[in-house]
């Protein structure tokens, strides 16, 4: 802090930097906002991208200057364009959620890229995602398999269980069920979901590792719990059919129903079936097509042709 505030009055732009991120933290001295505020403006329009980004989470914040979300947003994107990776990503983000921006997921998909290309795990690994899901980006395994590796050589736990995924399945890099259950068991020992529900695939079908249909379900159910949604429809498909765990309509209606209310068309479809029929649930057609209408507007088929068929019973 001594040599930071002997170096920031003649102008240096990191250490006006320095000072401003240990006033707004705390760090070495007492916390200060209005300090922090005043250092980080300086080195801001210095066009230090790192004091840019802090700017930006001030004026978001109201932390020493009146909360302002244009005001934060502008000065995130100047720090983006300047190379400041934590801007990047957080603009990456309010693109995908259309938080405070248009949502545009192709903007998202261009920041997260530059944050990946300057070497940020987390980054890689959100578009690795995006490239698998083809999600402002078109579908690509070889991308998202390549993304998921530098992330997942960096340590990122989500990447574990992306690239242990592409192993296991051949998604754009070679099948290698081996290299892929080591991954997975390391996503899974992070209790990543989507590690700890591929886990339950390796158990399920001997792949990876020795078949065991109790730790398959234990797995499955783990990933369910945690908010999977694969996890919540394989172990709802279980309970329906019998297979691999005990008959229970209505414990595969409470496990279809949280999947659907997740969003899950798949789920939603499954969940109007059910009050279709009345199934592990009371009949009940206008609960059903209530249900179908919702996987219909995301556009599952199967949905809308329920749909027709309960204005034939009504």
């Amino acid at each position: 802090m001594r040599w930071y505030a002997k170096a920031a009055p003649l102008g240096d732009a990191a250490a006006r930097f320095a000072l401003a991120a240990r006033y707004a933290s705390g760090r070495g001295v007492g916390m200060d906002p209005a300090a922090a505020a005043k250092w980080c403006r300086l080195a801001a329009d210095q066009g230090h991208p790192g004091a840019q980004s802090l700017l930006g989470y001030l004026y978001e914040q109201g932390m020493g200057v009146p909360r302002d979300e244009a005001e934060s947003l502008a000065w995130y994107r100047k720090a983006a364009e300047g190379g400041d990776v934590v801007a990047q990503k957080l603009l990456a983000w309010r693109h995908l959620e259309g938080n405070g921006v248009p949502k545009d997921p192709a903007a998202a998909a261009l920041w997260y890229r530059k944050a990946a290309a300057a070497g940020d795990p987390d980054a890689q690994a959100r578009l690795a995602r995006m490239y698998r899901d083809g999600i402002g980006v078109p579908k690509e395994p070889i991308e998202a398999a390549t993304w998921y590796r530098k992330a997942a050589e960096q340590g990122n736990a989500e990447a574990f269980a992306g690239y242990g995924r592409a192993l296991l399945y051949g998604l754009g890099v070679a099948q290698n069920e081996s290299a892929a259950a080591e991954w997975i068991r390391k996503a899974a020992e992070r209790s990543v979901p989507e590690g700890i529900f591929l886990r339950g695939v390796l158990y399920a079908y001997g792949r990876g590792e020795p078949k065991d249909a109790a730790e398959a379900l234990d797995a499955y159910r783990r990933a369910a719990e945690e908010g999977y949604v694969d996890g919540q429809l394989q172990i709802a498909g279980m309970y329906l059919t019998g297979r691999g765990a005990p008959q229970s309509d209505n414990t595969a209606a409470g496990w279809y129903r949280r999947a659907a209310e997740a969003g899950s068309p798949d789920a939603q479809v499954m969940l109007g079936w059910m009050h279709e029929v009345g199934r592990g649930v009371a009949k009940d057609l206008d609960e059903a097509a209530r249900w179908f209408g919702l996987a219909a507007i995301q556009g599952n088929t199967i949905a809308r042709t329920r749909l027709k068929h309960i204005e034939t019973l009504r």
